[in-house]
């Protein structure tokens, strides 16, 4: 039967955290978990590995990661090294992106796919609260609200 344990900021934020029986609250096994995954998947290009080690470090630095999340992440870090990628062959061969009377065009098979792998690139790592925006509604109450005073609300 899979471990159904309630996470150490749940008990947190609901005030029912016990030391002798929730450990250290600053312990994160998860997040030790994800350190010792660092290493960029083989199938992303350079682009794609050098975001991985970036989004990692500052996604673990934030607390937003679990190990669950690393395949998504993998699929995010796929899509930027796509587009970067498509980027910097833009730059130098400017003739594959020639459409009709040397115009560049949004429909250009290329150009579209470079969009494309971007626009999915942001879609995924906003969920993880990558943006200053998306972060700012990320928000778990790290110490327990004080319940001794029954007035403290009211002040």
């Amino acid at each position: 039967m899979p471990n159904r344990r309630k996470p150490n900021e749940l008990h947190i934020v609901n005030g029912t955290f016990r030391k002798d029986r929730h450990g250290d609250k600053d312990a994160n096994p998860e997040v030790e978990a994800v350190k010792k995954m660092l290493n960029p998947p083989t199938r992303l290009n350079k682009y794609g590995k050098t975001e991985w080690n970036r989004l990692l470090q500052g996604m673990i630095d934030a607390g937003l990661l679990s190990t669950i999340d690393l395949s998504t992440v993998e699929t995010a870090c796929y899509f930027y090294g796509l587009h970067k990628e498509l980027a910097v062959k833009l730059n130098e061969q400017p003739s594959l992106f020639d459409f009709v009377d040397q115009r560049t065009s949004q429909n250009n098979n290329v150009i579209r796919t470079m969009n494309e792998s971007y626009k999915n690139y942001t879609d995924i790592v906003y969920k993880f609260g990558v943006s200053p925006v998306e972060r700012s509604k990320i928000q778990l109450e790290k110490k327990p609200k004080d319940n001794s005073n029954p007035f403290a609300d009211a002040q």
